[in-house]
């Protein structure tokens, strides 16, 4: 893969490619506690607001007071609607690109 990307042969040590091996099972394995702890503390406040939240709707789904809104210029936004746009924009993106190489081949 190096010759293709750098136009150069790359070689690494054994030594230094099976200490590579470990760092890149610690390094999962710091990825997946920093996921995992990741979080809003939302029992806390009554609404958030700007960078802390990310529009991930999942606090919809796990709310026991059944309270939570997400809004987006405004408008309440259901886990319903985000979920439709979301497939309407994935089913889109793949027509455009079915289509485009149809007519560009």
């Amino acid at each position: 893969m190096s010759k293709n990307v750098f136009k150069i042969n790359f070689k690494v040590n054994e030594k230094v490619d099976a200490a590579l091996k470990y760092v890149k099972y610690l390094v999962l394995l710091l990825l997946i506690v920093v996921v995992w702890t990741m979080g809003l503390p939302l029992y806390k406040v009554e609404s958030v607001c700007g960078g802390d939240c990310i529009n991930c709707l999942k606090c919809i789904e796990t709310c026991p007071r059944s309270n939570t809104k997400v809004n987006v210029l405004g408008e309440n936004i259901t886990p319903e609607l985000a979920s439709s746009v979301a497939i309407a924009a994935m089913v889109g993106l793949y027509a455009i690109n079915n289509v485009g190489g149809i007519c560009i081949s």
